[in-house]
């Protein structure tokens, strides 16, 4: 048989008031944690966009190299402009599908079974 010595309540409270200080050093603790891992976010994400408004940028640039060496190149090889062209129009808008309408059927109506 063990025994245990009698538990006041002042020793109670002196057991809870230090068990909630532990917790609340622990939860201040994650709190800070927490609290970097959101400035570290908050700096990625401000890093983030000047990256990309900086390719956006040179995007620009290149598109602007590229029309000019393509308008300058092209008024040597004119063929190759216009085949380039029709591939590139090709690409944006494919030719559609001819489908076939129902012999019966006159221009605007729809042949009902």
């Amino acid at each position: 048989m063990s025994f245990a010595p009698p538990v006041t309540p002042q020793t109670q409270v002196v057991e809870q008031i230090k068990a909630l200080t532990d917790q609340k050093d622990l939860l201040d603790s994650r709190l800070r944690q927490s609290e970097e891992k959101l400035r570290l976010i908050e700096a990625s994400l401000s890093e983030n966009e000047n990256l990309k408004a900086r390719v956006r940028e040179l995007l620009d640039q290149s598109l602007g190299f590229f029309q000019e060496e393509w308008s300058r190149k092209s008024e040597y090889f004119p063929d190759i402009r216009a085949q380039s062209l029709l591939k590139i129009v090709d690409l944006v808008n494919p030719p559609k599908k001819v489908t076939s309408t129902p012999a019966s059927a006159g221009p605007g109506e729809v042949k009902k079974p």
